[in-house]
């Protein structure tokens, strides 16, 4: 009986310590279309005034293929970060509060990595 757990012991594996898990924290910046709506308020000028309407369009102009790249240039940006990331690391990529969607869906979906609340790290 002695031999049958002891044999029964030789053959199982020993368990691997599993790895820390990557910590990432992505914190949103301030909303341009939203002034006095966020916790720390910037002095921006107000998007509908008509200069910023102006700049906003020629933006538009300019980036409108951007759009449909975002998806992509978010999945090359979290690609970057996981050949980077270490176990037990944490990394905290700045995005702006609109597009931190993308990168917090990344981390959530990816095994071995954690999302991070900023919140539990501010003041009281």
């Amino acid at each position: 009986m002695i031999a049958t757990i002891v044999a029964a012991a030789a053959v199982q594996p020993l368990a691997q310590p599993t790895p820390a898990p990557v910590e990432v924290m992505v914190p949103g910046t301030f909303h341009m279309g939203s002034p006095r709506r966020d916790v720390v308020n910037a002095r921006i000028d107000h998007v509908t005034t008509p200069d910023k309407q102006r700049q906003l369009a020629a933006v538009a102009t300019s980036l409108a293929h951007f759009h449909a790249a975002w998806y992509g240039r978010s999945a090359a940006i979290f690609a970057k970060l996981t050949r980077v990331a270490r176990p037990g690391a944490l990394i905290v990529p700045l995005y702006g509060a609109g597009h931190a969607y993308r990168p917090r869906h990344f981390v959530s979906a990816t095994p071995g990595y954690r999302l991070v609340n900023p919140e539990d790290y501010l003041p009281d």
